[in-house]
């Protein structure tokens, strides 16, 4: 394939989107900086640009900022993962964290 033959000539895969955005977030998570992984996140999730697992991570920021308008577009964000992730673990950790009015669904490990 053409990712093996570039391994073995030693060029450096360039990291997806995604990869970067997963990667960051982690970073910024850890230090519970959630106003700036939402801010990171806003752009490409309003574009379209996010898998199933970094909208939750989305999600999941907004709803920690302590701003009222962030808990809202958290439960919108929340609502259509629900309804429309590809992947059932995405909707069933969703629909929890909706069910859930104290906001303690499972954190979701970032794929």
């Amino acid at each position: 394939s053409d990712s093996e033959r570039l391994a073995r000539l030693r060029v450096p895969v360039v990291p997806t989107l995604q990869t970067i955005l997963i990667r960051e977030s982690e970073q910024l998570s850890q230090m519970s900086r959630w106003g700036e992984i939402a801010k990171i996140l806003s752009e490409s999730n309003e574009s379209g640009q996010l898998n199933s697992a970094l909208k939750y991570q989305y999600a999941r920021a907004l709803s920690k900022t302590g701003n009222a308008q962030d808990q809202v577009k958290s439960l919108e964000v929340l609502k259509i993962l629900s309804e429309s992730a590809p992947e059932e673990f995405w909707k069933n950790l969703a629909r929890e964290a909706l069910n859930n009015p104290n906001g303690n669904a499972k954190e979701g490990k970032i794929q």
